[in-house]
């Protein structure tokens, strides 16, 4: 949960409130201090190119893929083809686990998201083969879950 919010049911496109565009209005004058910023990651990452970022993220999610117990773990995302991304997305074979492995995860530092009482990882740019590991060797303990 982040700000008050249970990410884990996101699909839940409720509004919060009525009100019209103004409410969601990204240029509003609150955020001139957030476009130097964003303008600043944004030539960051220009910076490597968009092959290389993608390359880079798709070796991260190779490295998951291959490192995952799947006597203990079944894939629920693509795990090749068109239809794969930099989303992992995965379960315990036994989904009534997934939160206590989520907190698990958090409790060592480790922060993926729980997204419909499943697993996700979503290695990027900024992670790097030992992160993906360190993920690994925790999901894959025997200890995770009591």
């Amino acid at each position: 949960m982040q700000s008050g919010r249970d990410l884990n049911s996101e699909l839940d496109y409720t509004l919060a409130e009525p009100g019209d565009g103004r409410a969601h209005d990204v240029y509003g004058t609150a955020n001139f201090l957030n476009f130097q910023p964003w303008s600043a990651a944004l030539t960051h990452l220009a910076s490597f190119g968009v092959k290389a970022i993608a390359d880079h993220d798709q070796q991260l999610v190779e490295r998951l893929l291959a490192g995952l117990d799947n006597e203990r773990y079944q894939h629920i995302s693509p795990r090749a083809g068109t239809g794969r991304s930099t989303l992992v997305l995965f379960s315990h074979r036994d989904p009534a686990r997934n939160a206590a492995i989520h907190n698990a995860l958090n409790q060592e530092g480790i922060d993926i998201a729980l997204r419909h009482d499943s697993l996700r990882v979503a290695p990027h740019l900024y992670n790097s083969a030992g992160d993906i590991d360190r993920l690994l060797s925790v999901l894959n303990r025997a200890d995770i879950v009591p």
